[in-house]
Formats: structure tokens, C-alpha cells, sequence
């Protein structure tokens, strides 16, 4: 799993569970891992207004590039869990620098910054831990 570096065609984690279209299907050869998925964060800003005040706030949701791979003979079942499970990590890491934002008066940047470091070691742990049993997904 990669985290992206700059804004591609993107699948918000609040589409729904993932599907095998979500990726791009290559053969064995083309690259190192079974799955490999391109994850950022996307933040949206919006504003509310009222009759006597007007809020700015901050979504920010984790979305998938529509450049991630898997290889053909490795779509089962097993590894689309692994997938979806990685998918509701980064949106957990999502949620928590949109939490960071709330009363931030410093760099947006930096939090961002930090929050995807900390996606990259939960990705490692992850990884590293080796298998995985069927997730119940975070957005049921």
C-alpha cells in the first residue's frame, strides 16, 4: 500500500464497501506486492451560515486512487478484506486530522503531514501482522 503523493482519480471511502473495479487488474509480473493501494486524504472546507453566525468547518474523508493494482490471480476473497480493512484504517486517520482541525490555529499542513505518518506505521503494523480475518466495515 502507497499513500499518493498528488491528486488522481479518486474513490472516497463514503462511496462504500470496495470492489475489485476499484483497482486496475495487471498481471503477476508488473508488480511487487498482490495489492497495491493508493490512499490520501481529502479535505473539503464548507460553510454553514446563519442568521447570526457563520461557521467554516472541514471534511475530510480518506479516498483510494483509481490507479491502485491487484493481480488477476490474486482477487479472492481474503485480500479484497485485506483491502477494505486497510481502506477503513486511512479513513480512521482521516477522521482524526479533521478532528486536529477543529481548534487549530497553526500549519494544516503539518497535521495533515503527521496524521499520514501515522497511517504509515498502522500500515506497517498492518502489514507485518499478516493475515487478516473478515472485517466488520466501519461505515455499517
Amino acid at each position: 500500500m502507497t499513500l499518493l503523493s498528488h491528486a488522481q482519480g479518486q474513490r472516497p471511502w463514503t462511496k462504500g464497501p470496495v470492489t475489485w473495479d476499484d483497482f486496475m487488474k495487471v498481471d503477476s509480473g508488473d508488480i511487487n506486492e498482490e495489492i497495491k493501494i493508493l490512499v490520501d486524504f481529502q479535505k473539503r472546507d464548507t460553510v454553514v451560515i446563519t442568521d447570526k453566525q457563520k461557521y467554516r468547518f472541514s471534511i475530510v474523508d480518506a479516498v483510494m486512487s483509481d490507479k491502485s493494482l491487484v493481480c488477476r490471480d490474486r482477487m479472492n476473497d481474503h485480500n479484497l478484506a485485506y483491502a477494505q480493512t486497510y481502506f477503513d484504517i486511512a479513513q480512521s486517520y482521516a477522521r482524526a486530522y479533521m478532528d486536529s482541525l477543529i481548534f487549530n490555529t497553526g500549519n494544516v499542513d503539518e497535521l495533515k503531514s503527521r496524521q499520514i505518518n501515522r497511517l504509515r506505521a498502522a500500515e506497517d503494523e498492518f502489514r507485518n501482522s499478516g493475515g487478516v480475518s473478515l472485517p466488520s466495515p466501519l461505515y455499517q
